[in-house]
């Protein structure tokens, strides 16, 4: 009897006739039962034979939006999340970074992240719960991450926009790092700091003369009318010492305070050191009829002598700066007797010193340079008031 062929003979198997008796056999008879599943990337209609069709006889090919995995009975819509922007992808793709995908089916990204957030790979929405922009960033649109503010500005809000939410650090406060939601801290005495610092000691920040800097300074404070600071980094008020005689300091903020002007004159005197006919405490020196120096004695009431040419108490000297007042504390005549060689404090004056040599037990008595130094019996020399500790300074005060 003849073979009666079914669907799946057909599209699987062959036949050929057999010429004794008119009837067809199977070809290849293990083949006869046997199904493949269509290839990933396309979809074969029951009626198939081959794995991979295009003429929308047998099947086709997956379309963009779509995925089609081996032996898909229909074509598979992108999840929300995803994409697929070709023909016969087996697979889809994450939304990319920066981007979101908001519906199925897609064949390309729905749009960019909003401003204000970042959207990280598979985003479904613009703004997403866990891509709010943080305090110290800032996200522009279509970010990816967030964005950290630079060294030197801070951000207290989120859902920032642009560097521009980034606020410089506020005058008094330095922000060292990126990404900060407030200042590092303060800036360090000694300097101060500008807005936008990024360093506690910043270069163009140290205090200047004639002025100090506490803990925080936004701006370096002046020192007061009649005070003076000659040296940087002060650090508050006490920094600021009295002017020095004879010199100026009438405005605030002295550095280096000027000489006042004297109405002395060097015409006509050879060089050499000069009594201030005005102020008995200060001397002048000229040189070749100029005057080079206008400066005071030693405080504590010295007054200057011209015919030894040095500082003396005024009992000490004759004319009109002479006078008959002694010293406030008096002691017993000074002696080298069972001394050393060396130097010894005056202790009736900050500004003078006792000289004991090999040579005798009287004394030399000397006067500290002219300028308010006064003698430190520690360190052997005369050096300024605020270096020295104790009665005759006020080093650490």
């Amino acid at each position: 009897m003849p073979v009666t062929d079914s669907p799946v003979e057909t599209a699987f198997t062959s036949t050929v006739y057999n010429s004794g008796s008119n009837e067809r056999s199977p070809m290849c008879q293990p083949c006869t039962d046997q199904t493949m599943p269509c290839n990933p990337g396309y979809i074969c209609f029951p009626n198939s034979t081959v794995s991979n069709p295009t003429d929308g006889i047998m099947g086709y090919i997956c379309p963009a939006g779509y995925y089609c995995p081996a032996g898909a009975l229909e074509e598979i819509p992108c999840p929300i999340g995803s994409y697929s922007s070709i023909t016969g992808a087996s697979e889809c793709m994450l939304c990319p970074p920066g981007y979101y995908c908001s519906a199925t089916g897609q064949q390309s990204p729905t749009g960019p992240c909003n401003a204000g957030y970042f959207c990280t790979s598979g985003s479904q929405s613009p703004t997403p719960v866990d891509g709010a922009c943080p305090q110290g960033h800032y996200c522009p649109t279509g970010s990816a991450s967030s964005i950290p503010c630079p060294a030197g500005t801070v951000n207290p809000v989120s859902h920032g926009t642009s560097v521009t939410d980034c606020v410089p650090c506020p005058g008094g406060y330095y922000c060292s790092t990126a990404g900060l939601t407030s200042p590092t801290g303060h800036c360090n005495a000694g300097y101060f700091c500008t807005s936008g610092s990024q360093s506690p000691t910043p270069v163009d920040g140290a205090c200047p003369e004639g002025h100090y800097c506490p803990p925080g300074s936004a701006l370096a404070i002046p020192c007061p009318v009649g005070t003076m600071n000659p040296v940087r980094h002060g650090t508050s008020v006490s920094d600021c010492r009295p002017c020095q005689a004879g010199y100026n300091c009438e405005t605030v903020g002295v550095g280096q305070p000027d000489p006042v002007p004297s109405a002395f004159s060097c015409t006509g005197k050879q060089p050499g050191l000069y009594a201030d006919p005005a102020d008995c405490s200060m001397f002048n020196e000229c040189v070749l009829g100029h005057p080079v120096y206008h400066r005071p004695c030693a405080p504590g009431g010295t007054v200057y002598d011209p015919a030894r040419q040095e500082c003396r108490w005024p009992y000490e000297v004759s004319g009109p700066c002479r006078a008959y007042t002694l010293p406030a504390s008096r002691t017993e005549p000074f002696s080298c007797a069972g001394k050393a060689p060396g130097h010894y404090p005056d202790p009736a004056s900050c500004s003078r010193y006792y000289q004991c040599t090999l040579l005798s037990s009287a004394p030399f008595h000397r006067d500290c340079p002219p300028g308010g130094l006064v003698f430190d019996a520690g360190r052997q020399y005369c050096t300024w008031p605020w270096s020295v500790a104790g009665p005759c300074g006020n080093y650490g005060q």
